[in-house]
């Protein structure tokens, strides 16, 4: 864990402006693997011995809890018994960390086949502040279908929407108070096989120029000349020109989604990641505040 630049204490001054902010480390993420959590989850002494590590670096550098995000118990080459390891490492360390105040989240895949693979839900639920949904990635070129899926549907005639997967976590025996909703600040690009067909489910040949798109990139292709369309269906937008496609989420597809957290009653929303926002726009990171105009 590299403190860049003092940025730990920068983030954490974030406080001073907003007292009554609390922040999170979020400990490994996709490029980490599973690995290092799958062995470490595997005894008690190694999951004692990362929980004592964790507290000591919350005191060391001012946090108020931390994120953990294993991607994925028993996937990607897990051992069989991560499921059960996760929910152990979870109650281990939800007792640690509440004896003094401090939070613990986990970021968990969304999707119902994940979910089943990865978590004892009731269970986690009882012992986690929140959960916080990947409700994104729900679509992309390695679902293998050769058509064009949307990054993070609200609703579609497959599973895979955010719909569904919020669905699935509460009926596995989730506190939908603990359920935070994913939003993406990023798209994911196909090629049109036919450019002449752009709707979602379109017949596409590959991975796009980039496979992912942050929206500040995303931006200046609409003022390039990028045509924005509205999928009625599925609640969301993409763009197109010529053969390169783009589906993403914008202001009014993440009011949506706000509205849809506040029906249900979720915990909250979060965004992955504000960096793909867009810091010049004008107003600047227009996606992280049409969420928060829709949250309040």
């Amino acid at each position: 864990m590299l403190n860049v630049l003092g940025g730990y204490q920068k983030f954490n001054n974030l406080k001073m402006s907003n007292p009554h902010l609390k922040t999170l480390l979020a400990v490994g993420g996709w490029n980490e693997g599973v690995e290092t959590f799958s062995n470490m989850a595997s005894s008690f002494d190694a999951r004692q011995m990362f929980i004592q590590s964790c507290l000591q670096f919350l005191r060391q550098h001012g946090f108020d809890g931390i994120d953990l995000d294993w991607e994925y118990p028993s996937q990607r080459g897990g051992h069989p018994q991560d499921k059960e390891n996760f929910t152990r490492l979870v109650q281990e360390m939800s007792a640690a960390l509440h004896q003094f105040g401090y939070l613990l989240t986990a970021a968990v895949a969304a999707g119902k086949n994940s979910m089943a693979l990865s978590y004892e839900v009731s269970q986690i639920s009882r012992h986690l502040d929140f959960i916080n949904l990947m409700t994104y990635d729900l679509h992309s070129c390695w679902d293998g279908t050769g058509r064009v899926g949307h990054n993070a549907p609200l609703y579609s005639n497959d599973e895979q929407n955010v719909n569904d997967c919020v669905q699935a976590w509460i009926n596995a025996g989730a506190d939908p108070r603990e359920l935070v909703l994913g939003v993406a600040a990023y798209g994911r690009s196909y090629i049109l096989t036919d450019p002449s067909h752009h709707r979602i489910g379109a017949p596409s040949s590959g991975i796009g120029q980039t496979e992912t798109v942050d929206f500040d990139k995303i931006m200046g292709l609409l003022n390039s000349g990028w045509k924005r369309e509205w999928d009625a269906q599925q609640q969301v937008p993409y763009i197109h020109a010529g053969n390169q496609w783009i589906g993403y989420d914008d202001s009014q597809s993440i009011k949506l989604k706000v509205d849809f957290a506040k029906r249900y009653g979720l915990g909250g929303v979060m965004m992955w990641s504000i960096d793909s926002d867009s810091p010049r726009g004008n107003p600047s990171f227009p996606l992280l505040r049409s969420m928060y105009s829709a949250l309040y």
